[in-house]
Parts: C-alpha cells; sequence; structure tokens
C-alpha cells in the first residue's frame, strides 16, 4: 500500500464494535536465572526473580483490538477458579464488555506457563481443557449473540480447538450474522474447514491451508487453486493465505488473485502474529473497507509484530509511521526504541554482541566515520543514537534535524540500527534496550551525566575510542 492509502483507510478507522468469540487462555512468563543443579535429579533450578501474564489466544485478538482503538465485546466460556479471575481482571484493564464471558466450575481455564532461564526459553507448561463445551454453555453464547447483535459491526471468531467454537456454535452465529448483515472472520485451525461455511472471510496460514485442502503448497499457483477451492466449497466472499516470509495471498469471489509481499525487514518473532492479522482484517472490514485495503494495512501490521520479540500488538500510528519509512527508503534502519529493545535482545540472546554509541553528527567529519568504524569493529552490530532537535538544542545547536541525521547516518555500511533520543543523554535509552558495549569518544566529557555502574550491572560494559 502507498502512504496515501494507508492513511486514507486508517482515517476511515472510527471504534467500531467488534464481537471477538473463541477460546481464551492466560499466557504465563517466568523470568530466572539458573545457578545450580537440583540434587533430586539432572535438572536445572531455576531461581525465579521476575514474573508476568498476558491474554493468550482469543484474547491477543482483543488485546489487539483495543490497541488499535476498537471497541471490543467477548464471548466465551472459562472456568471459576485464580487464571480465570485474571483473565477477567485483564480484560477489565481494558475496558472490554464481558457480558457474554460465562464461568463453568467444570471448566479448566487454560494457562501456558513459559519458563525462561539466561533470557531463553527453557520449558513451556500447558494446563488447558480441549473438551468442547456442554450444550448448556452452546446456548448460553448464541443467546447473548443474538439479544446484542444489534450492537456489533462484526464478528471475529479465533479458534485454537480448545473446544468453544463447536460445530453448533458456528452454524448458529454465521448464521445470525448473514441475517443482520454482519462480517464474521475466522482465524481458523484443524484438518476440516466446512464448519466455518458461509463466514465473510477466513485467515489461515499456509499449512492450516493445505491441511484443508488436501494440498501441498509449495508455490504461488497452487497457493490460488487451494484458495479457489476453499472459496467454492465454505460459501465464503474471500480467503486471505498467510505465507509467512512469502507475504500474503487474497482472493475475493469476483477478481484474479493477488499476493501480496511481506513487510517485516526482519523476524523475530512470529508468536501471535495470525492474531494480529485477524484482528486488523476484522478492523478493516467492520470499518467499511474493502477486503484489499484491509489486507493492506493486516499486512503492514503482521510485519510490525514479527519484527518483535514475544506476542506483542501494534497500533494506528505505529502502521503509519513504518508507511511512512517505506515511503522514504532511505530511514531503513532507522527503528523505535521498544522495536530496539527486541532487536538488541534477540541479538543477546544469539550470541551476538551489541554496540552502542550515541551522538549529534549534525556535521559529519571523517574523524566521525573513523570512530563509528571502531566503534563496529568492537562487536557484531552498531546502534547509533542520536539526539533529537529538542536534545540537541540545549547542547550543540542544531544545523540539521534528527530524521536528516539518521538519513545521513544510515548510509554508512557500518551502522546497522539508528535510533532517536529526546532526552540530553542517552541514558534512559541504553537501560531500556541493554546492549553488550556502550562506546563514548574520548573527548566525551559527562561521565557524571551516566550510571557506568549501571551499565555493568545488567551485563554491558564501557569502552573508550578515540575519535581522532
Amino acid at each position: 500500500m502507498k502512504l496515501e492509502d494507508v492513511t486514507t483507510c486508517l482515517n476511515k478507522i472510527d471504534q467500531p464494535s467488534i464481537l471477538v468469540i473463541g477460546d481464551l487462555m492466560i499466557d504465563e512468563y517466568l523470568w530466572g536465572d539458573v545457578e545450580r543443579i537440583s540434587p533430586e535429579a539432572p535438572v536445572q533450578v531455576v531461581d525465579v526473580q521476575r514474573e508476568a501474564y498476558a491474554l493468550g489466544g482469543a484474547g491477543n485478538v482483543v488485546n489487539n483490538l483495543v490497541s488499535l482503538g476498537a471497541k471490543v465485546y467477548i464471548a466465551s466460556v472459562v472456568g471459576c477458579e485464580a487464571n480465570a479471575q485474571l483473565l477477567k481482571r485483564e480484560f477489565e484493564n481494558l475496558g472490554v464488555n464481558m457480558d457474554g464471558l460465562f464461568e463453568n466450575p467444570n471448566r479448566l481455564t487454560i494457562k501456558k506457563t513459559r519458563i525462561f532461564a539466561l533470557s531463553q526459553q527453557v520449558l513451556r507448561i500447558d494446563r488447558e481443557d480441549r473438551h468442547p463445551i456442554e450444550p448448556y454453555w452452546e446456548q448460553k453464547i448464541i443467546n447473548y449473540v443474538a439479544d446484542n447483535i444489534d450492537k456489533f459491526d462484526g464478528i471475529i471468531a479465533s479458534d485454537y480447538l480448545k473446544g468453544v467454537l463447536t460445530e453448533t456454535i458456528l452454524k448458529q452465529i454465521i448464521g445470525l450474522a448473514q441475517k443482520h448483515k454482519k462480517p464474521v472472520i475466522v482465524d481458523p485451525k484443524g484438518l476440516d474447514f466446512n464448519k466455518y461455511a458461509g463466514a465473510t472471510i477466513i485467515t489461515p496460514n499456509l499449512k492450516e491451508a493445505s491441511y484443508a485442502s488436501q494440498t501441498e503448497l509449495d508455490d504461488k499457483t497452487k497457493v490460488v487453486k487451494a484458495a479457489e477451492k476453499l472459496l467454492e466449497q465454505l460459501k465464503i466472499q474471500a480467503i486471505l493465505i498467510t505465507r509467512g516470509k512469502d507475504g500474503m495471498t487474497l482472493l475475493e469471489q469476483a477478481g484474479p488473485a493477488r499476493h501480496i509481499p511481506a513487510r517485516a525487514r526482519e523476524v523475530y518473532d512470529v508468536a501471535g502474529a495470525g492474531d494480529t492479522v485477524s484482528a486488523v482484517m476484522g478492523l478493516g472490514i467492520c470499518s467499511g473497507l474493502n477486503f484489499s485495503q484491509s489486507a493492506g494495512l493486516a499486512n503492514l501490521a503482521a510485519g510490525i509484530v514479527v519484527g518483535k520479540v514475544g506476542v506483542v500488538t501494534t497500533t494506528k500510528e505505529e502502521i503509519l509511521y513504518y508507511a511512512e519509512e517505506e515511503q522514504h527508503s532511505s530511514y531503513h534502519k532507522l527503528t523505535p526504541p521498544l522495536e530496539l529493545k527486541g532487536v538488541v535482545n534477540n541479538y543477546n540472546i544469539k550470541g551476538k554482541t551489541t554496540v552502542f554509541t550515541f551522538g549529534c553528527f549534525e556535521l559529519l567529519q571523517v574523524g566521525h566515520i573513523k570512530f563509528l568504524q571502531k566503534a563496529k569493529g568492537l562487536g557484531d552490530v552498531l546502534i547509533v543514537g542520536l539526539n533529537s532537535t529538542a536534545g540537541t538544542a540545549r547542547q550543540a545547536g542544531p544545523f540539521i534535524s534528527a530524521q536528516e541525521q539518521a538519513h545521513i547516518i544510515s548510509a554508512l555500511d557500518c551502522v546497522d540500527y539508528v535510533v532517536i533520543f529526546a532526552e540530553n543523554d542517552p541514558q534512559k535509552l541504553i537501560n531500556l534496550i541493554k546492549p553488550r558495549i556502550v562506546v563514548k569518544g574520548n573527548g566525551f566529557h559527562q561521565e557524571d551525566a551516566l550510571d557506568w555502574d549501571g551499565i555493568k550491572g545488567f551485563g554491558g560494559e564501557v569502552r573508550t575510542v578515540d575519535v581522532a
């Protein structure tokens, strides 16, 4: 999509009301250190130091929608234990309507625990109930949707095959939506897609589409044929097949297939990308965008989230930022601080040495270039922090803008990433991204302004390089 098209589409999205129905789960993350082996068995002992919780499954679709400005309703069945209460608190914090969330004392709320040691995942523990919900709970959900259908601009069905989206529920919900002319966007799972018949659009990934069509999808021609088969079989209006690094393929009832190239610069973590695609497709369609416009936004959003580490969301502002960045390809190394945090963490996990240095570089000289080349020589990846206009105005008086500086610095082969910070010193940024090496020039006279001990505390070190 062109920048002007992205801007036009985003301007049309104005807080649509969307019902998300599907399997909910809590993702638990535990981080700790490993310093010994258990005396009870030959296993590592993880000393847990930090923990966090996030919405998983259909809950991640909800999280994406809220982040993008939608008004969200949820319909599902969970248990009555502490995990269910944790789920509800997360939804409450997001402002999600939970009138359609039902608690079954005989059902287990799904929880997935991931344990990390030394920045690497060492174990995942799943607690889940995959049994289809009973007819009583099916009817509770169907009645809720029937009573509230006029409140929704559309419905997203997020199926993780954990028992909520039964054939009965899907048939009834899709029928209600058709009757009231509401779009239904389905993120499907499983070998048999017939239960999604009559939906507006489905968004399978390549593997899911291959299973459902019983076709090996190893080239574009086969992908299109599989899409045509599913389109006819399910009597749906469109299908969007996500193809990882090869982008997406969109096929509608009328017109040729459209192949959309992937937009990610680098892929760090594909977790949750499918949720982002279904959320953005739903957001677009429920806002009056056509399938092609919605798919273009979804592709751009997916490219953003796979460039981060962990199950994450994006925003309309971030989507616009990346569209603007692509419009000006010379800024392709410019990376926002939060994204850079994930980038650096990924390199650190892989054992690569990340090097960070900073400055104004308003009048780039040979000495600056030699300094940056020496800094790059200390590691594998060089990140350059640039003081923004607000920060530099109080120090040296800017001659050019930070964006222009980023353009110039990005042209140097020795520079891998450029980040702009507004503070007088980069300490806050350093604490956020945690590079392995921080480099300063021998003419730098603000040692007292930076927390060198703090840098050593997270495993970093400080080096001095001649600027001459």
